[in-house]
């Protein structure tokens, strides 16, 4: 990596020298910092504290609000600063559209739940953290690194793996992982009665994961299957030439 960064800075070592180019770097860097500047305050640059306390939150409304101030009084009403002064006014406007947002997650629990304040994650760090965690344990198990058949296939449920990680929730499943297979046996031991009995089973419900599909972004494999062919591609290609229908008002 280091290598790389070095032959990268040669190449754009003489063009840096030149005065156009200069000056287009040093606005972009101005720029840059404001939103690197709001970052700062509200904590986004890293990972936010799992200790994080409502009295945080707090401090960090403050600064907010400072940097608002400090936003506007550093904000140039005339001259030949259009460049800077457009960049504060974008990011003025993203404070007053979406400031409401980055606050209220301190829940006040009711006293039912043993009252107290919960905090809830401000960002979809933790979320997305665990999600590229989760794609790389998958990329070390099948040794491929193209994972969208191995994510259609793979059920939902296997996320709730992680959750044996943690020991209050081992503790409430099965109390101990020496039990984990136990538990797993349980779970069919009724339904496995009741049909040795020919009682009904409650289960004649249609099954969820036939009738539910997830939409995503790419093909899944039964579209592909459909989609890339030479038929459709004859299709596509015969809609394309044919005339729109004439509609009459």
């Amino acid at each position: 990596m280091k290598s790389a960064l070095e032959r990268l800075h040669r190449y754009l070592a003489p063009v840096d020298c030149e005065v156009p180019f200069r000056q287009t770097t040093e606005r972009l860097r101005r720029r840059a910092a404001l939103p690197d500047e709001l970052r700062g305050v509200l904590r986004l640059a890293a990972i936010p504290q799992k200790d994080e306390t409502e009295q945080d939150l707090d401090r960090m409304r403050e600064r907010l609000d400072e940097l608002v101030a400090s936003l506007k009084k550093r904000r140039p009403e005339r001259g030949p600063a259009q460049d800077i002064r457009e960049a504060i006014d974008i990011v003025l406007k993203h404070i007053e559209v979406h400031g409401a947002n980055l606050w209220g997650h301190a829940i006040r629990l009711p006293v039912s739940a043993g009252g107290g304040i919960r905090l809830v994650v401000r960002t979809n760090f933790p979320a997305e953290n665990f999600f590229g965690q989760f794609k790389h344990d998958e990329r070390r198990r099948s040794g491929r690194k193209n994972l969208t058949q191995d994510l259609e296939q793979l059920p939902a449920e296997a996320v709730l793996v992680y959750n044996l990680e943690h020991p209050d929730c081992v503790n409430l499943i099965c109390s101990s992982l020496d039990r984990l297979a136990e538990a797993f046996a349980q779970l069919d031991l009724d339904r496995h009665e009741k049909r040795l009995k020919g009682l009904p089973t409650g289960d004649q419900q249609q099954d969820l994961r036939s009738e539910i599909k997830l939409a995503s972004a790419s093909l899944s494999t039964a579209d592909r299957r459909v989609v890339r062919t030479e038929e459709m591609d004859r299709r596509v290609a015969a809609a394309a030439k044919s005339r729109a229908p004439h509609r009459r008002h």
